[in-house]
């Protein structure tokens, strides 16, 4: 597992997931914020090249990376996903912002 600090704080305040519409634990990561009802945006790498180019020259070596706010790591790793989830949810209520419906964003 990979696990890097962001390099910039998030401004939109979301969950990525960056993976495949194949990977096994990118569909379990998107499921796992399906249920807690938290917004995210997933990006499918194999539309998505230069992102994924991107992500293999930062060192990420598989999928999914998920960034947060805060950090960015790979893998399915609930306690991680929950962590980002209450931080997510803890930015946009002292911010006042409504979390909108999850669902898949842009790939």
């Amino acid at each position: 597992m990979t696990i890097q600090s962001a390099l910039f704080p998030a401004e939109d305040n979301m969950i990525t997931v960056n993976g495949t519409q194949a990977c096994v634990q990118c569909a379990a990561a998107t499921r796992f914020l399906d249920k807690r009802d938290v917004p995210y945006e997933f990006i499918d790498l194999d539309e998505n090249q230069a992102k994924l180019a991107a992500l293999r020259a930062d060192g990420f070596q598989q999928i999914p990376v998920i960034e947060t706010p805060s950090e960015r790591f790979t893998g399915f790793n609930p306690n991680r996903l929950e962590k980002a989830v209450a931080e997510v949810r803890a930015v946009t209520a002292t911010q006042g912002v409504a979390v909108a419906a999850p669902g898949r964003g842009v790939s």
